[in-house]
């Protein structure tokens, strides 16, 4: 069995998905949202988190909407 080390380059994650977003896909924009959510790549940003999970979920994205609930105080 082999075992892989990968680097995990979340500043390039992030650029691939917005390019993704633009083009329209929910499941880039819910990944965006988790990369905020979680401050991958960069600082956390609860804000821009719920921007994109919001933008997910207005396509019909269910994870996105259970994501907004949980982000809400």
């Amino acid at each position: 069995m082999y075992t892989f080390l990968v680097k995990h380059d979340f500043n390039q994650a992030r650029q691939l998905f917005e390019k993704a977003a633009a083009a329209g896909s929910n499941e880039a924009k819910h990944n965006l949202g988790a990369l905020y959510e979680g401050g991958f790549g960069g600082p956390l940003d609860l804000q821009q988190a719920r921007q994109w999970y919001e933008k997910a979920a207005a396509g019909g994205d269910k994870e996105a909407q259970e994501r907004l609930k949980m982000l809400s105080p």
